[in-house]
């Protein structure tokens, strides 16, 4: 199993009744010689985006060293990479209530992310400030998932969607925004009318 770290700095907390000294190293570095074992080893300087080993070891109070056990490791500070966040399929209109939002993202080191999504809208005239449901930072985080339904209220408005994602080790991406309009009322009180040489002209067309 890989761990995931966010720091430069790692602390390996370990459980070892016999054990009374111990050590702990990455791969590539010299190994230390063993210390007075506390429960924990501390490993520091951890090189950012980049795959490591770890060992960790001990020794009893006969002097007898133990197996090491190795431990494999990252620091991983890239946020995933969002390809593209889409309302219903990137249209600039629709009048169906209920679209999906498809979102696209990956990881450089973990396909374990997670996504919030908060909805908000302004009017479709554009005159209103943008309204949402409440911060995307109150929002708690749930499964990524590609492609979910979201279901407008009754009214017309530009709708939007904002997005955010985050990775095993916390790195976030911005809060990206996909919007689309939605206006479920079709035209009323519709008026056609004809200058007097176009009226002369369909007549004798229709005549």
């Amino acid at each position: 199993d890989m761990w995931y770290v966010a720091d430069e700095t790692l602390t390996v907390n370990a459980v070892n009744a016999l054990a009374e000294k111990g050590r702990a190293w990455l791969a590539g570095e010299q190994i230390p010689p063993m210390g007075d074992f506390g429960g924990s080893f501390q490993l520091d300087f951890l090189p950012p985006d980049t795959p490591l080993t770890a060992f960790v070891q001990f020794q009893d109070s006969c002097q007898i060293d133990g197996a090491s056990y190795a431990i494999s490791l990252i620091r991983d500070e890239t946020p995933p990479v969002v390809a593209y966040a889409r309302l219903h399929g990137g249209a600039a209109t629709t009048s169906t209530q209920t679209v999906t939002l498809a979102v696209q993202a990956s990881d450089a080191w973990s396909n374990q992310l997670q996504m919030r999504t908060v909805l908000c809208e302004h009017s479709a005239d554009g005159q209103s400030d943008q309204v949402c449901a409440h911060p995307i930072d109150d929002e708690p985080y749930g499964p990524y998932r590609a492609v979910q339904s979201v279901t407008f209220g009754d009214t017309p408005a530009h709708k939007v969607a904002l997005v955010q994602l985050r990775d095993i080790s916390g790195n976030e991406t911005a809060v990206l925004e996909t919007s689309v309009l939605y206006d479920p009322i079709p035209p009323e009180n519709m008026q056609i009318a004809f200058a007097e040489d176009d009226a002369t002209r369909v007549a004798a067309i229709e005549g």
